[in-house]
C-alpha cells in the first residue's frame, strides 16, 4: 500500500511537471550551473528557490546541503552565519531522493539516495555554530510542499529573532523546521538530530500542517527551557492543527509531539521510546490507530499528557510499556505511567489496549501504573483494555492500573480490567474526592497478598459501581478496601470469588457507609462478603444478598443462601433457573434506564417483572456463553480465527462485530478473517439474537496485526578517515526483531543490532555493509548495501631548525624555522613551549628572544595539521635550548684582536685553532661546556703575530657542543663540536 501511495504521488509529480518548470539541483553543480537540467545543475537550493515561479519545482540530487542565504535576505549569500535557513516559497514543491539522472519523479530512489538538508554550519560535528533552523516555512505559501528529504542538525538555542515573510522567526523555535503563519505538506522525509528549545525537530504557529509517511528521530531538547525533560517535542505545535498520518516519531529526548492550544488529527503512527510520546496542552486533537509504546515519562505520562482542559479523542490506539520514572531529575511523586489527564481534562478513550505500563523507583510515592486522573479531570474509557500494569515502590504505591485523584470523575464503560498489581489498589485507587464511575467493567485477576484492595482501593471517595463482575483478586485486604469515610455505591454489581488474607475477601470498610443495592457478594474466600473494621465503618444493604450478612431486611436474602451462579471459574455469571435472585432486585434502585440499558453480558437490563440481582439479568432458555472469544496477535497477510462457544445455540442468530459495527457475512458461532491487513486491526465481539431478552454479546477480542520486518530507514555509503568512528544506522517499522549484520557477505559476530558502531576504523574495516532483520512470523528484510569506505590519515612530516642552533646568549634573536612534508594545500602551524601553545606563534617561522620568549632548558616544538581530507596533526621533536650569560664564564665574542677560526668542526677532538693576534705573545684557550662549567685551560705562544695551536681535548669529554673562548687584548668565542661516534 505504502509503496502504491509512493507510486501515486510520483505521478503526480511528473504530472506537474510536465506543465511547469524542473529546476535541478546536484551538491557539485554541474555545466553551466543555471539548473535548467540536470547536466547543468546548480550547486544553490536557495537560488533555485528565489528564481522559481508559481507552480514550478525543484529537484534536488541527494547529497548534503548547507544553508548560505540569510533567511531574513534569501538574495545575501552569508556563509556560515546561524540566521541561514532554507526558505520556502509560495507555490514551489522541492522534491529530493533522485540521483541526478532522472526524467521522470517515478524513476527516483528516495529511501537510498537520501537528499540532507544539514544546519551543520562551521566546525563540523560542533554543534554550537550550527544554523538556527534549517529551513523556514512562513506566510501564505500556497500549495508548496517538501518531498523526501532528510533535515538534520539544526540548534534552536536564540535568544533573538528574524523577520522572515511577515513573520518574526524566534531562533528558540524549530531547529529543524520552523513553520509560522503557513500551510505546508511534509511528505516521506526524515527529521533527525535536531535540538531546540521548541519544537525541535519541527515548530509549527498558527499554521496548518500535512506530515504524511515521515520520520522524526533523534530529536533533543536544548537544556534552556527543556534539556531531555520532553517538553520541546519533536514535533511542536502552538495554536496550529496538523494532520500526522502514518509517521514515526521515536527516541526524541525533546518528547514526541507537544501541542498547546492545537489541535488537528494524528492516525496510523507509532510513537515510540520518547521522553514523553504526546503531550497536549489546552489541546484536543482526533488520535487513531496508533502504537504508543516504550515512551519515558519524567514525573508523569510516559504515553500521553494531557493538561489544561485538553480534550483528545482517541480511539482503536495501544498504549504498551509507557512509564513514568526519574531522569536525574529528583522527584518524589510520579504519575500514569501509560496515560496522564489533569486540570479538567476530559478525554475519550474508545477500543484502546493499554497494556504493561508501570511506574517503577524506590523510597518514591507512584500513582497509577496505566493511567492518573486528578485535578477536576474527567476522561471516559469506552470498551477499553487495561491489563498487565503496575507500580513497583512498596508500600507507596496508589493503583496498578488507575489512580483517579483530586475531584477526578472519570467514566469507565465496558472496560476489561485484568492482570494489575499495586500496593494500594491492585487495580484502581481512588482519593481525595474522586468521583469515579464504572459501568458494566469486569475487574478481574488483579492484585496480590501484598496489597489492600485487591481489585479496589477508596479513600476519601465514594466511586460509583453499576453492572460490574469483580471476580478473581487478591489483596492483604479486601478485594474492595474502603477507608477515611469513602461511601462507594455498587449497583447490580457481582462481586465473587476474590481472596483475602484478613477479614472479607469481598469488601473490608474502615470508616464511611457503603451502599449495596441489587448485589450479589458471594463466594471469597476468608470471612464474610462485607467486613467493618472500626466502630464507625457501616454499610447500607437492599435487596441484595451478601455471603454472611443475615438480614432480611429492605429486601435482602439471607447470606446463607446460595446465588446459584452458574460457573464462576468459568467467567459465566449468570443465574441458573430457580436462583433466589431472579426477579428479587429493585427498578428504583437501578440508576440507569431499565429501557435502553444492557447488562454485564449485553443483555437487556430488565427482561422480567422486577430487574434481578448481580450484574447479569437471567433469561429463560437464554444460551450461555461458556468460551469467550480469544485476542488474537496475526502476521499480515495471514489467517486467524474468532470463536465462541455457547450452552445452546438453537434459535439463536450470530452476528460479529468490529468495532461496534456489523461484519458483512459474519454469522456463524466463528469467524476468520484470511489475508488479514492493517485495516483488520480492532475489537471484535459477537452478537447473539433471537432471545426474549434481547441481544447480548460477548467479551471484546482485539485483533493486532504484525507488520512484516521492513527496514525503513537505510544505511547509507559512508566515506571515513582512519581513526573515525564508523556508525551505521537504520530503522524499522516495528520492535521485536532479530537483527544480523553482514559485511562483503560474511556475518559480523555480535552485530545484533539495529545500529553497528566499530571504535577507531581502519583500513580493514572498509567493505560492503548490509543489515538482515526477521520477525517472529519469519519475514525478513535486507538493507541496501552500504558502501564503507575508510581513507587513510595523512600525518605531516614535519622537523624544525634553530639559526643559532640550540645554546644561545642571553638576549639573542633566535629564528624557529619549519620543515614540512604532506603538510596539504592549508597546514595550519602552531609553535609550542613545554608543550603548551605559544601565542600567536601560527606561522611556519617564529622569532624568539633568548631568556624573554624562552629560557634554559626549555623545550621548542611545533604541531602541523594537514587541513585537506583526512588530514591529522603531527609534532615535531623538539629543540632543548640553552641560555648562558655571562656568570657561565663566557662572554660576546668580539675580536678585538684578529680573526681567529677552528677546523675540522666537527671533529672526535683534535681541531687546530689559526689566526692573527699581532701585538700578543701569547694567548689563553678556555673550553667550556653548555653548563658553563670549564673543561680545558691553556695559555699558548703567539708567533709573530700568528696563532697556530693544535689542540688535543681529552677522550673523556662526551661528544657535543662546546665554547672555546679565546682571551688576549679582547675576548673571541668559537663554538664546537665534538662527536666521537
Amino acid at each position: 500500500m505504502f509503496k502504491k501511495l509512493l507510486y501515486l504521488a510520483a505521478l503526480l509529480v511528473s504530472t506537474n511537471a510536465s506543465q511547469a518548470s524542473v529546476h535541478y539541483v546536484k551538491s557539485t553543480g554541474a555545466g553551466a550551473q543555471d539548473g535548467s537540467s540536470w547536466s547543468n545543475a546548480s550547486n544553490d537550493i536557495q537560488a533555485m528557490i528565489n528564481i522559481a515561479a508559481a507552480g514550478d519545482q525543484i529537484w534536488v540530487a541527494n547529497g548534503t546541503y548547507l544553508p548560505t542565504h540569510l533567511a531574513n535576505n534569501t538574495a545575501t549569500i552569508s556563509l556560515n552565519n546561524r540566521n541561514n535557513a532554507f526558505v520556502l516559497k509560495a507555490n514551489v514543491q522541492l522534491y529530493g531522493g533522485f540521483s541526478g539522472a532522472e526524467t521522470l519523479a517515478t524513476q527516483r530512489d528516495s529511501t537510498s539516495l537520501l537528499t540532507v538538508l544539514s544546519g551543520d554550519l562551521g566546525i563540523s560535528g560542533d554543534s554550537i555554530d550550527n544554523a538556527y533552523h534549517v529551513m523556514i516555512a512562513s506566510g501564505n505559501l500556497g500549495t508548496a510542499s517538501l518531498n523526501s528529504f532528510a533535515i538534520r542538525w539544526g540548534q534552536a538555542d536564540g535568544s533573538d529573532s528574524i523577520m522572515v515573510n511577515g513573520n518574526n522567526i524566534l531562533q528558540m523555535t524549530g531547529g529543524g523546521i520552523a513553520c509560522y503563519g503557513t500551510a505546508l505538506a511534509v511528505v516521506n522525509s526524515l527529521v533527525d538530530s535536531n535540538s531546540g528549545i521548541k519544537g525541535a525537530g519541527m515548530y509549527n504557529y498558527q499554521s496548518t500542517l500535512t506530515v504524511s509517511r515521515d520520520m522524526f528521530r533523534y530529536n533533543s531538547g536544548v537544556a534552556l527551557l527543556s534539556g531531555g525533560s520532553g517538553k520541546s517535542g519533536a514535533i511542536y505545535n502552538e495554536q496550529s492543527t496538523l494532520s500526522i498520518t502514518i509517521c514515526n516519531i521515536s527516541r526524541n529526548t525533546a518528547g514526541g509531539i507537544m501541542n498547546h492550544n492545537a489541535a488537528g488529527t494524528i492516525s496510523g503512527s507509532t510513537i515510540v521510546r520518547n521522553i514523553v510520546g504526546i503531550s497536549n496542552d489546552s489541546s484536543s486533537p482526533v488520535i487513531m490507530g496508533c502504537t504508543i509504546s516504550l515512551n519515558f515519562g519524567i514525573g508523569a505520562g510516559g504515553g500521553i499528557r494531557n493538561t489544561n482542559y485538553s480534550s483528545p479523542v482517541v480511539t482503536n490506539c495501544t498504549f504498551e510499556r509507557n512509564t513514568s520514572q526519574s531522569s536525574g531529575v529528583n522527584y518524589t511523586d510520579y504519575y500514569g505511567g501509560g496515560i496522564y489527564n489533569d486540570n479538567h481534562s476530559s478525554p475519550s478513550f474508545t477500543d484502546c489496549n493499554i497494556y504493561a505500563n508501570f511506574i517503577g523507583g524506590s523510597n518514591l510515592n507512584l500513582y497509577g501504573g496505566g493511567i492518573y486522573n486528578g485535578n477536576f479531570s474527567a476522561p471516559t474509557f469506552t470498551n477499553c483494555s487495561i491489563s498487565n500494569c503496575g507500580l513497583t515502590a512498596i508500600p507507596t504505591s496508589y493503583g496498578g492500573a488507575i489512580c483517579n485523584d483530586l475531584s477526578s470523575a472519570p467514566v469507565f464503560n465496558k472496560c476489561t480490567i485484568v492482570y494489575n498489581v499495586g500496593t494500594n489498589g491492585g487495580a484502581v485507587y481512588n482519593s481525595r474526592l474522586s468521583a469515579a464511575v464504572f459501568n458494566n467493567c469486569w475487574i478481574v485477576d488483579n492484585g496480590d497478598f501484598d496489597t489492600d484492595g485487591g481489585a479496589v482501593y477508596n479513600d476519601s471517595s465514594s466511586s460509583i459501581f453499576k453492572n460490574c463482575v469483580i471476580t478473581g483478586n487478591t489483596a492483604n485486604r479486601g478485594a474492595v478496601y474502603n477507608k477515611n469515610s469513602s461511601s462507594p455505591v455498587f449497583t447490580n454489581c457481582t462481586i465473587t470469588n476474590n481472596q483475602s488474607n484478613i477479614g472479607s475477601g469481598g469488601i473490608w470498610q474502615y470508616g464511611g457507609d457503603v451502599k449495596i443495592n441489587n448485589s450479589i457478594i458471594w463466594g471469597n474466600a476468608s470471612g464474610d462478603g462485607v467486613y467493618l473494621a472500626d466502630g464507625t465503618a457501616t454499610f447500607t444493604a437492599k435487596h441484595s444478598l451478601i455471603e454472611g450478612q443475615n438480614s432480611t431486611a429492605d429486601g435482602n436474602i439471607a447470606g446463607t443462601v446460595n446465588p446459584m451462579l452458574a460457573s464462576v471459574l468459568l467467567n459465566n455469571y449468570n443465574l441458573l433457573p430457580g436462583s433466589p435472585c431472579i426477579n428479587t432486585g429493585a427498578d428504583s434502585l437501578y440508576t440507569g434506564n431499565l429501557n435502553t440499558d444492557l447488562d454485564f453480558e449485553g443483555k437487556f437490563r430488565l427482561i422480567d417483572t422486577s430487574i434481578d440481582m448481580g450484574a447479569v439479568e437471567y433469561c429463560g432458555g437464554h444460551p450461555v456463553i461458556t468460551t469467550q472469544p480469544v485476542s488474537r496477535f496475526c502476521c499480515l497477510n495471514g489467517t486467524t480465527t474468532f470463536s465462541i462457544a455457547v450452552s445452546n445455540s438453537t434459535g439463536f442468530s450470530f452476528q460479529w462485530q468490529k468495532g461496534g459495527v456489523d461484519i458483512p457475512g459474519a454469522t456463524a458461532m466463528s469467524y476468520t478473517v484470511s489475508n488479514v491487513s492493517y485495516s483488520d486491526s480492532g475489537a471484535f465481539q459477537v452478537v447473539m439474537s433471537g432471545s426474549a431478552c434481547g441481544k447480548f454479546y460477548s467479551a471484546f477480542a482485539y485483533l493486532t496485526v504484525k507488520s512484516p520486518a521492513k527496514i525503513t530507514q537505510q544505511p547509507t555509503d559512508t566515506t571515513l578517515c582512519a581513526g573515525s568512528n564508523l556508525r551505521l544506522s537504520t530503522t524499522t517499522n516495528v520492535l521485536g526483531l532479530s537483527y544480523q549484520w553482514l559485511k562483503d557477505g560474511g556475518m559480523i559476530a555480535g552485530a545484533t543490532d539495529s545500529i553497528f558502531v566499530v571504535v577507531n576504523a581502519q583500513l580493514a574495516d572498509s567493505g560492503k555493509y548490509i543489515l538482515t532483520v526477521k520477525d517472529s512470523c519469519g519475514n525478513a528484510d535486507t538493507s541496501r548495501s552500504a558502501i564503507v569506505s575508510i581513507n587513510p590519515a595523512v600525518a605531516p612530516v614535519v622537523s624544525i631548525s634553530s639559526n643559532q642552533g640550540d645554546s644561545v646568549l642571553n638576549g639573542q634573536s633566535v629564528i624557529f624555522t619549519s620543515s614540512v612534508v604532506n603538510g596539504g594545500a592549508a597546514p595550519q602551524y602552531q609553535w609550542k613551549k613545554n608543550g603548551t601553545n605559544i601565542p600567536a606563534a601560527t606561522n611556519d617561522t617564529y622569532n624568539a628572544i633568548a631568556n624573554a620568549d624562552f629560557q634554559s632548558n626549555d623545550q621548542i616544538s611545533l604541531s602541523v595539521k594537514n587541513t585537506d581530507a583526512c588530514g591529522v596533526v603531527s609534532v615535531s621533536t623538539t629543540i632543548l635550548m640553552y641560555v648562558h650569560t655571562s656568570s657561565t664564564g663566557v662572554i660576546n665574542a668580539g675580536n678585538n684582536s684578529g680573526h681567529f677560526s677552528l677546523y675540522p668542526n666537527p671533529n672526535d677532538g683534535s681541531f687546530t685553532i689559526k689566526g692573527v693576534a699581532e701585538g700578543l705573545g701569547t694567548v689563553t684557550l678556555e673550553v667550556y661546556n653548555m653548563l658553563g662549567q670549564n673543561v680545558y685551560n691553556e695559555e699558548v705562544p703567539v708567533d709573530n703575530g700568528q696563532l697556530n695551536k693544535k689542540l688535543n681535548l681529552e677522550k673523556s669529554l662526551p661528544s657535543g657542543n662546546y665554547f672555546l673562548k679565546i682571551n688576549g687584548v679582547g675576548t673571541t668565542v668559537i663554538r664546537f663540536t665534538i662527536n666521537r661516534n
